[in-house]
């Protein structure tokens, strides 16, 4: 189901879906730095899965400390990261 999107938007989106999981963790909803009209062609059920899922591990696994949203533009590219202060996965895990 592949149209047209502004990325920023379905982000937004996801958050205010999420709002009370981060609540509900005692976290301050994340800090958001999107860039406006970062447009691209996807299926938006799918956008929205995998943006849910990278914050469903931030308020999980982020000892309740902020999370970060950054979109940006590049090389014609989006770039979207969700970055949490959690302990993260063991060195020896990561292959």
């Amino acid at each position: 189901d592949i149209e047209k999107h502004d990325y920023s938007d379905i982000i937004r989106e996801v958050v205010f879906r999420m709002s009370v999981l981060f609540e509900a963790a005692g976290l301050n909803h994340p800090q958001m730095e999107l860039d406006e009209n970062v447009i691209g062609e996807c299926d938006r059920f799918r956008v929205e899965q995998v943006i849910g899922n990278l914050l469903t591990n931030a308020i999980r696994y982020g000892m309740g400390k902020p999370v970060f949203i950054t979109l940006t533009k590049v090389n014609d590219v989006a770039r979207f990261t969700v970055s949490d202060q959690g302990y993260g996965i063991a060195q020896e895990d990561l292959g």
